[in-house]
């Protein structure tokens, strides 16, 4: 390009800079870059950085050694000065001992477990995690600093009971755990050691695990040190291995950082920013697109080289565009920091550090760039294209009768183009076909979502092609509105590719979202239901409970309560571990037995139906709606088999099986049927007694009976109550994300079809100038709207229940989960932005009725 061409493209593109159609056409590009870099700094953020996981695990310290390694029990305070003695000269100084009880058990009911952690607080062992609210740090034996007092109701110069009332902890003071939302007690030195040995007898769990905080030289001889003294504890070798094992340093921890949510989610930034970003930029060419063959058309009458045009028209656009992301993307930022904050409320733990975000941000923003910087450019080719296109058609046959080549080069330009675009096609759809057999996660099926995105927005000419020929056309508005958009396939392929990636977006993150909720809440349910009482042994619930406790439990209970005795089809070892164990044949869940039908009853929680009684007393099974091997035919019947050692030594003859719909719970867990104890005897099945199932109590007789364990000294644990799980993610977060997206749907929505309306304001204004009516342009308008929502739609809805079906048929567990409710909203959002958008300019084409252009 020598220097007169390059002038005379800088003063056309400052030409075509000035008009405000293509200015205000660019809005999409800023709230496509607002959106993504919002996402960015939100995403980037919910990750902690290696060295903040290094602040909440070692505090000030540099290495810790010995969790895990040896369990110690009340009143054992003797292994912190034991390995303090230990030490290397150089370390013994600056080195802290502490310890950790995890099943420490609050004098409370519902029954709540917390974790006690011991250790000099004075020192201010983790500075940068726990923040004094009130009072002081613990410094005597039985002193203790409750965290997060919201969690558990606690104020300095109060008395913390636990174990039943059986330990009572003086709080000294409150403090603020900046990396949890739940409470932790805090206690001085030698609490530990002050706790009564006899304290195992009702609570047999309650251990507490030693650990050993030190600068991190010298690493060999501390765990030399650490390990003599497990050694001493435990009998076997290889104490010193396992010490070595349970060894975590500073630099460990800052080089590992948790997993970023743009990695673990790529339908959060990464595939919005591959698919909207050149979608964007495509779009505002196809809004201005008739507008742009006008101009090159006046440049080539005035002796102007197409080519010129052509460039001059994409710097133009992309200057804008440019502009228009850079503003967006500073909106995003600020957006995005308002959102970090909030969210780290929300969360109760600190955000991701500022200097990670800022050194991932200026890749982020290069990669929005040169998305928009390789979408111009690909538009600028479908623009030079076209207008070679239409060139050609003007053009006549030679001298000989033959076309003349300039028609054939431009007609082979346009189907090279085209075979690119269907080879491209046919990779992407190829791609979604293979890669869908691999799909065995969320983010998995993420980036199926896109995949399938670029698939179908391949075909978006034909597609739309498809719709237009069977799209009716009633009256004459109909019939208008239909051909306009046949005239401008650009600018309608162009909308319908932007709408279709944003609704196919939201609609999936929404469903994803609403699947992996309900996935994981059938993970998280009660351990009985509402009514029931279960008394376990400490260790299990298969295991029969000690005499004791059933004697207590029998003399707490109403007589009215009804009782029934759990037992399961199979033989322990010594060990605890299955020596036999009874299951339907094809299936690894054991099975439940009950005396009778009427316990059956009482387990369920609800009445049988005869056919369910008549199957259990033919010696039948009740098996569970959601289980795996549940039939399917009413008069199904299915063998027992039992196994040992993973092999079949025995099958019974086929049993008649009945299905029963209960809601999950505790007692549940592992099995999917329930018989009769004397049938399963009968037919020499394997049975253990475990625990003792209690029925009909209200809420606060099985609170009173919870409270006679605690009085008694027995772990509270023993006996489980009704307690709702809580929600598996908070309200906030579902507004959050609920607010997010309607907000995206719905500007979104607004800035394509106000450029529609732009690009169509000038022949809406010839219809209104010759005499019609401004309702009748408006109904014009909204139909065409319309068109390009249903047309939009169709794919979307593909595009986003496709992978969640994919997902849920490949990986066992997953149900699948459709929002309606938060769809509705959705769907009210965007068509609201359209009738909107048709309402404004309606009120401004009674403003505007004469023949102008938009520039």
């Amino acid at each position: 390009m020598n220097l007169q061409t390059a002038r005379h493209t800088a003063l056309l593109t400052s030409r075509f800079m000035r008009s405000r159609a293509l200015v205000l056409s660019t809005s999409v590009v800023f709230l496509v870059a607002l959106c993504l870099m919002a996402m960015y700094v939100t995403l980037a953020t919910l990750a902690l950085s290696g060295r903040q996981v290094a602040d909440r695990d070692l505090g000030r310290f540099g290495a810790a050694v010995g969790y895990g390694s040896i369990a110690l029990e009340p009143g054992d305070g003797s292994f912190g000065a034991d390995v303090m003695g230990r030490l290397p000269g150089g370390e013994a100084s600056g080195a802290m001992a502490m310890l950790s009880a995890t099943e420490f058990q609050l004098a409370t009911t519902p029954a709540r477990e917390v974790t006690l952690l011991e250790g000099h607080w004075a020192h201010r062992p983790y500075p940068d995690r726990y923040a004094l609210l009130s009072g002081r740090w613990p410094t005597s034996p039985g002193e203790v600093v409750v965290t997060e007092p919201g969690d558990v109701r606690a104020v300095a110069g109060t008395t913390l009971a636990a174990m039943g009332g059986r330990v009572r902890l003086r709080v000294v003071g409150t403090a603020d755990d900046r990396f949890a939302r739940t409470s932790t007690v805090l206690a001085a030195p030698r609490t530990w050691a002050s706790l009564d040995p006899r304290l195992l007898q009702g609570f047999p769990r309650l251990r507490a695990q030693p650990f050993l905080l030190w600068s991190g030289r010298s690493a060999g001889q501390v765990i030399d040190a650490v390990a003599a003294v497990v050694a001493q504890r435990q009998k076997g070798d290889g104490a010193r291995e396992t010490v070595a094992a349970t060894l975590m340093t500073r630099q460990q921890l800052a080089s590992r950082p948790e997993r970023s949510s743009i990695e673990r989610s790529p339908a959060g930034y990464t595939v919005p920013l591959l698919l909207l970003t050149p979608g964007a930029v495509i779009l505002v060419f196809g809004l201005n697109n008739r507008r742009f063959r006008r101009s090159l058309a006046v440049l080539r009458a005035v002796g102007v080289r197409p080519a010129l045009g052509v460039v001059s028209l994409s710097l133009a656009a992309l200057t804008w565009c440019l502009a228009a992301a850079a503003t967006g993307g500073a909106t995003g930022a600020a957006v995005g920091a308002v959102a970090r904050m909030v969210l780290a409320e929300v969360r109760d733990r600190p955000p991701g550090p500022v200097s990670g975000l800022v050194s991932g941000l200026v890749p982020s923003v290069l990669s929005l760039m040169g998305l928009i910087v390789v979408g111009t450019v690909c538009a600028g080719l479908a623009l030079a294209r076209g207008g070679s296109s239409a060139r050609s058609q003007r053009s006549g046959p030679t001298g000989d009768g033959r076309p003349g080549g300039e028609p054939v080069r431009a007609g082979r330009f346009q189907k090279l183009g085209r075979d690119l675009r269907h080879v491209l096609a046919a990779v992407a759809w190829s791609a979604v076909i293979v890669f869908a057999g691999q799909v065995d996660s969320p983010a998995k099926a993420m980036v199926l979502s896109g995949l399938l995105t670029a698939a179908v927005l391949l075909l978006t000419p034909e597609l739309t092609r498809l719709l237009l020929r069977v799209l009716p056309e009633r009256g004459p508005r109909g019939r208008l509105a239909r051909r306009r958009l046949a005239a401008d396939t650009v600018r309608l392929n162009a909308s319908v590719a932007v709408l279709t990636v944003l609704l196919s977006m939201s609609v999936g993150y929404l469903t994803l979202f609403d699947t992996l909720v309900r996935t994981l809440a059938q993970e998280s349910f009660p351990d009985v239901l509402p009514g029931q009482v279960l008394v376990t042994h400490a260790s299990s619930t298969v295991l029969r409970p000690p005499g004791p406790i059933v004697e207590l439990a029998d003399v707490s209970v109403p007589p009215a309560a009804g009782r029934a005795q759990l037992r399961y089809l199979l033989e322990l070892d010594g060990t605890g571990e299955a020596e036999r164990s009874a299951t339907l044949e094809g299936s690894a869940a054991s099975i439940l037995a009950l005396d009778s039908v009427d316990h059956v009853r009482q387990l369920l929680t609800q009445p049988l139906s005869t056919a369910q009684q008549t199957v259990l007393r033919d010696g039948g099974l009740l098996i569970w709606a959601d289980a795996e091997r549940r039939p399917r035919d009413p008069a199904a019947r299915a063998p027992l088999v039992v196994k040992s050692a993973g092999t079949v030594i025995s099958r019974t003859v086929a049993l008649p099986l009945a299905v029963v719909d209960v809601p999950r719970s505790g007692w549940r867990t592992g099995t999917d049927a329930v018989m009769l104890t004397a049938r399963a005897r009968q037919l020499g099945m394997p049975v253990t007694s475990g625990a003792i199932l209690y029925s009909g109590l209200s809420e606060a007789q099985a609170m009173a009976l919870q409270r006679d364990f605690l009085d008694a000294g027995v772990d509270g644990r023993s006996v489980q109550l009704h307690t709702p799980p809580p929600p598996i993610i908070p309200r906030a977060a579902f507004v959050l994300t609920a607010v997010g997206l309607v907000a995206l749907l719905f500007l979104g929505g607004l800035a394509v079809t106000s450029g529609q309306t732009r690009a169509l304001r000038g022949y809406l204004g010839q219809l209104t100038g010759l005499g019609l009516s401004t309702g009748w342009a408006r109904q014009i308008l909204l139909y065409e709207h319309g068109v390009v929502l249903a047309f939009s739609t169709l794919p979307a809805a593909f595009i986003a229940i496709v992978p969640i079906f994919v997902l849920v048929s490949s990986v066992s567990g997953f149900t699948l989960s459709i929002p309606w409710g938060q769809l509705l909203v959705l769907s009210i959002a965007i068509y609201l932005g359209v009738t909107l958008t048709a309402l404004r300019s309606a009120r401004g084409l009674r403003a505007r009725t004469s023949l102008m252009a938009d520039d």
